[in-house]
């Protein structure tokens, strides 16, 4: 998903960078955390800093959870788009 989401971003002009954040053990078993992405669009020093934080790894939303983003229809895609639209401004 990571890697998914990392193409993506960098389609739209976002540069961006893949963190290790390192393994998690869960019932005695070692897993590897999904690395964190961090993007960056322009560097421009006149340009006010716009933080964007949110999870990639989660589960879909249910049409009964009442989350906006099922009643409109929206995919991860869309969000990204928006977000990076109204970053470059």
């Amino acid at each position: 998903m990571a890697h998914w989401l990392n193409g993506h971003l960098k389609a739209v002009g976002v540069e961006t960078k893949l963190v290790d954040l390192g393994k998690h053990i869960m019932d005695g078993e070692e897993l590897p955390l999904p690395p964190a992405i961090l993007g960056r669009i322009g560097n421009d020093p006149k340009k006010k800093t716009v933080l964007v934080y949110g999870h990639f790894d989660v589960q879909p939303v249910s049409e009964r959870s009442g989350s906006l983003l099922s009643w409109w229809g929206w995919t991860l895609l869309d969000i990204v788009t928006v977000v990076v639209r109204l970053m470059a401004g």
